[in-house]
């Protein structure tokens, strides 16, 4: 019997991993942790930050040869989210379930198809897309107590990436749940998501 696959998407310190870590303690069930913070360990440095290249990073480059760098990465986007969706694919084709830690955006220099183009991936499987939502405020105080980063006192990529990226993290999102995190625990998150999961039948999600 195939496994399910559960997307979380959503910004950087939103609790996306504490909430796939929640859906690996709640059952008995394996599930694999198959996020971009993974995926972004094995890519090459020259890679970096590769698919989770942050929203506005070319519109903010500065030099010609950075802004040429970071388009290099950025062509490699696509195929690198496609791979990790199909990985997602095949763990849950040999039984597994497994949750994937995401962050899509549409925010790059042209329009890439990305999130449409990754979820055709899972087609046939029963697949649940989550949007993982945080109140700016919140995310700006995680991020000063894990990285040490103050707003207002960051560059400007960063700042953009942040700001900008709330927003544009979930337009256009065909998800089949929200959890706010920032009024619900992991593992509250975690079994909405599971009573969500235990509705679906397939999820081929063609468009």
């Amino acid at each position: 019997m195939a496994g399910s696959v559960v997307v979380l998407n959503g910004m950087p310190r939103s609790g996306k991993t504490s909430v796939a870590r929640a859906l690996q303690e709640a059952t008995d069930r394996v599930w694999i942790s198959l996020g971009v913070d993974h995926h972004i360990r094995t890519l090459p440095a020259w890679l970096s930050p590769g698919a989770g290249l942050r929203p506005f990073a070319v519109d903010h480059a500065g030099s010609d040869e950075n802004r040429a760098r970071l388009l290099a990465i950025e062509a490699q986007v696509p195929g690198l989210f496609r791979a990790m969706y199909a990985s997602a694919a095949a763990h849950a084709r040999e039984g597994f379930d497994v949750v994937m830690d995401v962050g899509h955006h549409g925010a790059y220099s042209r329009e890439l198809d990305v999130w449409p183009d990754c979820v055709r991936q899972l087609h046939g499987l029963r697949a649940l897309a989550v949007g993982i939502e945080c109140p700016l405020e919140v995310i700006w105080r995680r991020r000063e107590a894990t990285w040490d980063q103050v707003r207002g006192q960051v560059d400007e990529g960063v700042l953009a990436a942040v700001e900008g990226g709330q927003e544009l993290i979930h337009v256009d999102r065909d998800y089949d749940l929200t959890v706010d995190t920032s009024v619900m625990s992991p593992h509250e998150c975690a079994t909405k998501i599971l009573a969500a999961l235990d509705s679906v039948v397939t999820a081929p999600r063609d468009e």
